[in-house]
């Protein structure tokens, strides 16, 4: 473990036996409840992921992920981004595959699904488009219309939901044509 100081900011890194740096924290104290984000690093020296922290008390208590935190494949592409509060996801949430295009766009509201929730196949075509209500508990509350994709990128489903309870259900063929209702 190395310790750096510039100013009111701290550096603690911490190396594996190789002499590769696999976690890097910053502090600032220019509060007195300060602020740190924590990198780590994959076994190759990429960025493996990067948390900052807020702290409710003293520097050295436990801090809370507070703010947008990433995480990083081994080939430096952006895996995750999320963004949090107090350790709940509260805000947007998008998530990438390894070739770099978005799989997954979200909305959280105290840790809970707020919104639609899009997917993408690898090639960034739409697959599903999913509505959710925020509740109580991070269970999740469909609420509203629900649509799943063909790849031809036709609608496939098509689910009305009010509170988590299906209230119609269509499904489609692969050229668009309403093949059963309910």
């Amino acid at each position: 473990m190395i310790l750096f100081y510039k100013g009111d900011t701290v550096e603690n890194k911490e190396y594996n036996e190789d002499g590769k740096l696999i976690k890097n924290l910053r502090y600032s104290y220019s509060k007195k409840t300060g602020a740190r984000i924590e990198y780590k690093y994959h076994s190759n020296g990429t960025l493996a992921s990067e948390y900052p922290y807020e702290f409710s008390g003293r520097i050295s208590e436990n801090g809370l992920v507070s703010g947008i935190a990433k995480i990083y494949y081994e080939n430096g592409v952006l895996q995750d981004e999320s963004s949090y509060k107090k350790w709940y996801r509260d805000g947007f949430q998008r998530t990438y595959y390894e070739n770099g295009k978005l799989e997954s766009e979200a909305f959280y509201k105290n840790n809970a699904l707020d919104g639609v929730r899009k997917t993408y196949n690898k090639n960034g075509q739409l697959e599903s488009e999913e509505s959710y209500k925020a509740a109580d508990t991070s269970d999740r509350i469909y609420n509203g219309p629900s649509r799943y994709y063909y790849q031809n990128g036709k609608l496939r489903l098509e689910i009305l939901y009010e509170n988590n309870k299906q209230i119609s259900y269509k499904s489609y063929d692969e050229d668009g044509i309403l093949i059963y209702e309910k």
